[in-house]
């Protein structure tokens, strides 16, 4: 049992062949496909042998094939491409391994800079994409690190991106302790930042690669909370303070344009904040940091 696709790089055309079951016929295919390139034109080669289809391929025109849908071990060829590609398939479910070739032959067309397959790209053969994440990792605060939570957007055009990243770290306290009164209470801070950056994300392997620069706002919400009364408390406080973040990261693409990976940053301000978290205590102050270091995993899904 067979899928054959041709994909012409002259014009947006795909063909689709499958002479599989109903969960893995060609329409089941061809909507996989479109989800992932809606610019193309889906053209059914149902019926057609695998000779018959490529001698109505254009010269130059891809040819990918998935052999072994029915034994244990699926395998997408790619050929006609630059590269010739052979990879097995993840796992015995048909739909999985449907999306997941779809998911494969989408990303050889990310590797080609300069084909032009719709309305989407442009003279520069920079195609769009917008994609949406959440994650959790770990934030190093003004007093620790605490676990964090973060959410992202990505705007790529090609193998450039640009991205805008929120995160908020849990609450961390750190005891205060008096020379006369003895322990007093202690301060919380809790921190969050927005950001946005731009860089290079090349593919590399399997997955994507990034390396990027970003410029961002880093506040935390500082507090104390005394003990007995030992100690004034004051409200929140919010210091605030820019950075600069080199950062990098790695995204591996799952099927129906899924995708996990991990990012890493190291952040800089220039400038630090010195906050008194309660009136009473002198020089025993939070102080915001120079450098920041976070890591986050990430899961998201690729609009298109």
């Amino acid at each position: 049992m067979g899928i054959v696709l041709a994909l012409v790089l002259s014009a947006p055309v795909v063909g689709v062949q499958t002479d599989g079951s109903a969960t893995c016929d060609t329409d089941g295919f061809a909507r996989d496909l479109k989800a992932l390139r809606p610019e193309l034109e889906i053209v059914s080669l149902s019926g057609a042998s695998p000779q018959a289809s490529t001698d109505v391929l254009p010269a130059g025109a891809w040819l990918a094939r998935i052999d072994g849908l029915g034994s244990g071990q699926a395998v997408l060829r790619v050929t006609g491409n630059p590269t010739p590609l052979l990879r097995p398939l993840p796992g015995q479910d048909c739909r999985r391994l449907v999306r997941t070739a779809a998911s494969i032959v989408d990303g050889l067309f990310d590797q080609l800079p300069s084909t032009d397959v719709g309305p989407l790209s442009n003279s520069a053969g920079l195609r769009p994409t917008i994609s949406a994440w959440g994650g959790a990792g770990t934030l190093q605060g003004p007093v620790r690190f605490v676990a964090a939570f973060a959410l992202g957007a990505r705007l790529g055009l090609g193998a450039f991106e640009f991205l805008f990243v929120a995160d908020v770290g849990l609450w961390a306290s750190v005891p205060v302790t008096t020379v006369n009164l003895g322990p007093g209470g202690s301060y919380r801070a809790q921190p969050f930042d927005f950001e946005l950056g731009a860089g290079w994300s090349p593919r590399l392997g399997p997955g994507r690669l990034s390396l990027d620069g970003s410029i961002g706002v880093a506040l935390a919400a500082v507090s104390s909370e005394p003990i007995a009364g030992k100690l004034f408390s004051t409200p929140p406080q919010f210091p605030a303070e820019l950075f600069l973040a080199p950062g990098v990261g790695y995204t591996l693409e799952l099927a129906a344009r899924l995708f996990v990976g991990l990012r890493a940053e190291e952040r800089w301000a220039p400038q630090q904040r010195q906050v008194a978290a309660d009136v009473a205590v002198a020089g025993d102050d939070v102080l915001t940091r120079t450098w920041t270091f976070t890591a986050t995993a990430i899961f998201g899904w690729r609009f298109f």
